[in-house]
């Protein structure tokens, strides 16, 4: 019920819904008296509009990871990312956030995967110098939405240099996302994808094709090494 109601946003119910027999969903739907239909049982393709939705959006991340550099943990912020532009895209006058919020969305439109640069909060201002910059480099992995898909100006970030130590395996902990209140980027020159940059440098050295792990190691056999140059 928790990602129901995140969906659909306070003071908000729906007031259809159809899904592919889930329980969790039929239990969760039941609790808010919500009007319910369901495909036919082991038929996928009763459910083809939800099943094309569900594909694109998987799609869409996949080539948005991929094209950036960005490892496979990343999914969430590009799923999230690839189907907030998919929404503010206006085509005939109109989008999904506009016929949403009854407004055209007005924040600056920063690619995914990015470099950024953004003012550390204060847990993290702790261990840097006190005549360092201000801003740090960044990597943009998208927008901090509200419940209900509302956006009111936070952005999602993390440090540059947690991405280069786990391209070199020396990461010791997760990579570290910070919601921030504002980013820095040049927008009069092409955007920068840092960690794109170093995976293609990295693959042509090693002989890796793209569409394999981001972070990728040399094969340690003659054999294997072959077959990733075919």
């Amino acid at each position: 019920m928790w990602g129901i109601n995140e969906f659909t946003g306070p003071r908000r119910r729906p007031l259809y819904a159809h899904t592919d027999n889930s329980m969790e969903l039929i239990t969760a739907f039941e609790e808010l008296g919500t009007v319910h239909g369901t495909s036919t049982p082991e038929q996928p393709q009763s459910n083809g509009r939800a099943e094309r939705y569900v594909r694109t959006a998987l799609e869409g991340a996949r080539t948005v990871l991929q094209q950036v550099g960005l490892p496979a943990q990343m999914w969430p912020y590009a799923v999230r990312h690839y189907a907030l532009a998919t929404n503010i895209a206006i085509r005939h006058g109109s989008s999904a956030y506009y016929r949403r919020f009854g407004r055209h969305w007005s924040g600056p439109m920063h690619p995914f995967g990015c470099y950024v640069e953004f003012k550390p909060p204060r847990s993290l201002g702790k261990t840097r110098s006190k005549f360092g910059p201000d801003c740090i480099p960044g990597i943009f992995l998208g927008y901090f939405l509200l419940p209900g898909g509302l956006w009111r100006f936070d952005f999602l970030v993390a440090p540059k240099e947690d991405f280069d130590s786990l391209a070199r395996g020396t990461l010791e902990t997760r990579i570290r996302i910070f919601r921030v209140p504002e980013v820095v980027r040049d927008t009069e020159v092409p955007s920068v994808f840092p960690m794109g940059e170093f995976n293609r440098e990295t693959r042509t050295k090693i002989g890796i094709r793209w569409g394999g792990s981001p972070f990728a190691t040399p094969s340690t056999s003659r054999s294997e090494e072959r077959r990733t140059r075919l």
